[in-house]
């Protein structure tokens, strides 16, 4: 009988428990100002950029100095794209903070100049507010990751 109970109570702490996942995790972030924030890692509804994926398209066509990126590499027989991988949390109010790129082509591996991901933090800057995400039906702040490619012309 002893041995039952201890059964029981296992299979009902195992199947009682929810396991937490990448969706419903938060924790704390302090932001360059000192604050500290809860941050989650993904939400519910995610945040968006005002107008959509084409307006967010516009706007890093019109705002990111591809020339200067272009510029920053070496140029190959054939012509190549290179990726940039941003982080940055998306405020409740739709503010943008701690802008992180990666430092390597999501892709290929490759180092990213510093002036591609300069660039890129600059344009993040530019972003006017997004639509703050929500979880469990609250505004919440969330990290947001983008992908900026840039293709570099052939010689």
């Amino acid at each position: 009988m002893k041995y039952f109970f201890c059964i029981l109570t296992n299979l009902l702490i195992i199947f009682g428990c929810k396991a937490q996942t990448q969706e419903d995790t938060a924790w704390n972030t302090r932001l360059d100002n000192g604050q500290k924030i809860m941050v989650w890692s993904r939400a519910e509804k995610s945040p968006e950029f005002i107008g959509g994926i084409h307006k967010w398209k516009a706007f890093l066509d019109s705002n990111l100095n591809k020339e200067k990126v272009i510029a920053s590499y070496k140029r190959e027989r054939k012509s190549r794209k290179i990726t940039a991988l941003i982080s940055f949390i998306v405020m409740k109010d739709g503010s943008i903070e701690k802008i992180y790129t990666q430092s390597k082509d999501t892709y290929t591996n490759e180092p990213i100049t510093k002036e591609f991901a300069d660039e890129v933090i600059k344009v993040i800057k530019l972003s006017p507010r997004w639509i703050p995400p929500y979880q469990n039906n609250r505004i919440v702040n969330c990290w947001q990751q983008e992908i900026i490619q840039v293709i570099i012309p052939a010689k």
